[in-house]
């Protein structure tokens, strides 16, 4: 099947409240703004997502409709957001129903606007705000508040929680946010979304609390660091040449992080070797998708950076209880 309209041209978009310590890049707008609504439009998304007919061919190559089947569209450009069809029971999320979400946090006195983006050559789309005064928290972190959307068949609207490390300029998603996490169903309607999202506040509040409290024990827990990463990527014990060369690579830049004292590790906790990780995937640009912030971020929030940082996440609080 395919539509009769261009695929997405990829671009990125993206627009910052203020200071963008996460993502380091130049060449998207900047606020200040006051609104959600605000930075979504700066950040030129303030279109919709829409349905529109897919098409087949028939026995002579001619095109003909697909039945029940569509294809979704920005109204902006006209472009598909995603390569896979859905059917009419798909209800696409508009960036202004997450807006809308977000912006009750702000109207509360909860948060401010922080970032909007569109990532994976344009099937997610990512609004945050930054949480102001979070209890539980130790003070060296800064906390989001976010939802993402994946266009398509590529699942739900997640909700998130994440945190940004003040000292060594660290971002870390899936960790803090595995036990805030919440879904939106392309089915679900507006009204029943904003009840979710505060329902969900309170929920996202006590697994800040919970990740601070990891992060204290992860502190007072002395390991081996290269043992643990050996481990972690699955070569402890192998021969030298049995060992991938990228691998050993990235073996070799987790165990220097680990122990950077002007970023705030020692090399010697189990709180050092995970700020490795999280420095891994906040800077190192090595890997496919990995050449700009923004694609690490999106690697972080929804590829192979966040899985590798939740597996070093449980497994250095398996060693912290032991």
């Amino acid at each position: 099947m395919f539509s009769l309209v261009d695929t997405s041209n990829g671009k990125h978009l993206a627009g910052f409240n203020h200071e963008t310590n996460m993502l380091k890049v130049g060449g998207y707008q900047k606020g200040p703004f006051m609104t959600v609504q605000d930075m979504v439009a700066a950040a030129g998304m303030g279109y919709a997502v829409v349905r529109r007919q897919a098409y087949g061919l028939d026995n002579n190559g001619t095109p003909v409709p697909v039945l029940g089947q569509f294809h979704l569209h920005r109204t902006s450009d006209g472009k598909t957001v995603d390569p896979s069809t859905v059917s009419k029971a798909y209800h696409p999320y508009s960036t202004e129903a997450a807006a809308q979400i977000l912006q009750h946090f702000v109207d509360q006195g909860y948060a401010a606007p922080h970032s909007a983006m569109v990532l994976d050559n344009g099937t997610v789309e990512v609004i945050e705000v930054k949480l102001h005064s979070v209890p539980g928290s130790d003070g060296r972190q800064e906390y989001y508040f976010g939802l993402k959307n994946s266009h398509g068949g590529s699942g739900p609207v997640t909700g998130y929680v994440r945190n940004y490390n003040l000292f060594c300029a660290n971002q870390v998603v899936s960790s803090v946010s595995h036990s805030a996490n919440f879904k939106i169903r392309h089915s679900s309607k507006v009204e029943e979304n904003v009840e979710i999202a505060a329902q969900q506040w309170k929920e996202a509040r006590a697994a800040i609390k919970t990740y601070s409290d990891a992060l204290a024990k992860l502190e007072k827990k002395r390991i081996d660091i290269p043992d643990f990463f050996d481990t972690l990527l699955g070569i402890k014990g192998k021969e030298a040449s049995e060992i991938p060369t990228r691998t050993e690579n990235k073996r070799d830049a987790l165990i220097r992080a680990a122990n950077m004292p002007d970023k705030g590790t020692n090399g010697k906790t189990a709180y050092d070797a995970f700020q490795a990780v999280t420095y891994y995937n906040t800077h190192n640009s090595e890997g496919k998708g990995a050449g700009s912030a923004i694609e690490r971020f999106g690697g972080v929030l929804a590829g192979s950076r966040g899985k590798f940082e939740v597996k070093a996440f449980s497994s250095l609080l398996e060693l912290a209880a032991a």
